[in-house]
């Protein structure tokens, strides 16, 4: 179990409990993350608890070239969500006469949970040496939250 500080100005501490495991079967690395997260009240803002989940493994295609495959996912419980919905509004001139009431399509906060949850899927490639290159693509599988539907990852590595 560790304990941290949740994020800065929120004035809440919060506690974790992580469960880890990983193993290697021939050619596969499995692994899995489960975790739970207590917060207290912040002094600014109520910081949500948190269940979060990893799974996935590696696949060692060949000698020089891995694969990965793995599932993100996050619940922040009872954050609230956004919808979009209609509110009216009564309306009155400036000489307090009543006028048709004005209706707005607008974002709505509702009660419940926020379910996130993504597929990473990626690569691992050793060029030469201890030159390696990755590549990665971050599939949002919910739309909740603000996030993009798709983020690809390009990265460069060397050793010496």
């Amino acid at each position: 179990m560790m304990s941290r500080c949740a994020p800065a100005g929120t004035g809440a501490t919060q506690a974790s409990v992580v469960l880890i495991g990983s193993t290697t079967a021939g050619r596969l690395g499995p692994h899995f993350n489960l975790g739970y997260t207590w917060s207290s009240e912040g002094t600014v803002v109520t910081v949500p608890k948190e269940l979060g989940y990893r799974v996935g493994t590696e696949f060692i295609l060949t000698p020089t070239a891995t694969l990965s495959a793995e599932l993100i996912g996050r619940t922040l419980r009872d954050a609230g969500l956004l919808e979009v919905g209609d509110t009216v509004y009564p309306f009155r001139n400036a000489s307090n006469i009543p006028q048709p009431p004005a209706t707005i399509h607008e974002f709505q906060l509702k009660s419940g949970s926020l379910n996130l949850a993504s597929l990473a899927l990626g690569g691992k490639f050793n060029l030469a040496g201890t030159f390696l290159l990755t590549g990665d693509v971050l599939v949002a599988l919910t739309s909740a939250g603000v996030t993009a539907r798709i983020t690809p990852v390009v990265g460069v590595s060397y050793s010496f």
